[in-house]
């Protein structure tokens, strides 16, 4: 029964992820969450991002920018999920998004900030360098570029995009709260 519900959850998420409005500041796309986590120092906290990082980047020296535990700031380079684009009926690999992160770490709470997203191509002859918060990526001009087909899969680009960011900060929040339980032992 809570398998069940999880799921169906999850699904509404994607799906509403799928239509929902894309964070901006200044026109650019920017995730920017600040959660409480009470019990947990600063170094505590920074410890349990790194390894979030860690696992969830694989090895989180490969996008690891800046790892300060003094100051409690960890920055990265990332790219997101593969996308995918429906041309003709055909999957195709729609490219991915570039972005960086950055989460600051406090007594008690922590700072996550996921921005300069920016599309890099695929196997499409689309142009690279588009904010994720255009409406229409500025540099997809001309007869392939610009018309219905890639103004529909835009939008479903960045559908799957915003689901990726939102399940990403969703899975760095569990994994802080299993972290303080794991430290209440």
């Amino acid at each position: 029964m809570q398998l069940r519900v999880l799921l169906t959850s999850l699904l509404l998420l994607v799906i509403l992820s799928a239509t929902a409005q894309i964070p901006t500041t200044d026109g650019r796309a920017h995730y920017s969450v600040v959660t409480t986590v009470d019990g947990m120092n600063k170094d505590e906290l920074y410890l349990a991002a790194l390894a979030w990082v860690n696992k969830t980047y694989n090895s989180g020296k490969t996008v690891t920018q800046t790892a300060n535990q003094d100051g409690g700031m960890i920055i990265g380079k990332a790219l997101s999920n593969r996308l995918l684009y429906n041309n003709m009926g055909m999957k195709k690999d729609a490219g991915h998004f570039a972005y960086t992160f950055t989460i600051q770490t406090k007594d008690g709470r922590y700072k996550v900030d996921i921005e300069s997203i920016t599309y890099e191509k695929g196997e499409m002859v689309l142009k690279p360098g588009a904010d994720l918060a255009e409406d229409f990526p500025h540099n997809w001009t001309g007869l392939i570029g610009d018309n219905k087909q890639t103004r529909r899969e835009w939008l479903s680009m960045q559908g799957q995009a915003h689901a990726y960011f939102t399940l990403l900060l969703e899975d760095l929040a569990a994994h802080m709260q299993k972290a303080k339980q794991a430290s209440a032992w």
